[in-house]
């Protein structure tokens, strides 16, 4: 999968998030801009903004498409939800929130495995 697959999927699953997206690649690649860098600059603010406003509907939308990332077979996606999402979840906010009441179980899995350097 491309980047501009991957972003144009993030945005398909969560129509909210797309000012976000626009206003932060607006002075970059629009949708070429690397996922790496719109997930973990990007969608991890957005997350935890909703998290923040109780905006459930939004929040069902974000782990219902990371659960399905994490089900995913491609290596880009894989990588791009391990590294640039829920790594950054969890280095930053997992003593904040937690997140375990809305993964899914996959995502779950993955995010429990994760071996923080």
């Amino acid at each position: 999968m491309s980047e501009k697959e991957l972003n144009l999927k993030l945005l398909l699953k969560i129509p909210e998030f797309t000012p976000y997206f626009q206003k932060y690649v607006e002075d970059q690649d629009g949708l070429e801009t690397g996922s790496h860098i719109v997930f973990e600059d990007a969608l991890v603010p957005f997350v935890i903004d909703s998290i923040e406003k109780e905006k459930d509907d939004v929040l069902k939308k974000a782990f219902d498409f990371f659960e399905e990332m994490a089900g995913s077979q491609d290596e880009y996606e894989q990588e791009v939800l391990q590294l640039s999402l829920l790594e950054p979840l969890k280095i930053n906010y997992d003593a904040i929130y937690d997140f375990s009441q809305l993964m899914g179980r996959d995502t779950f899995e993955i995010y429990r495995k994760l071996e923080l350097r």
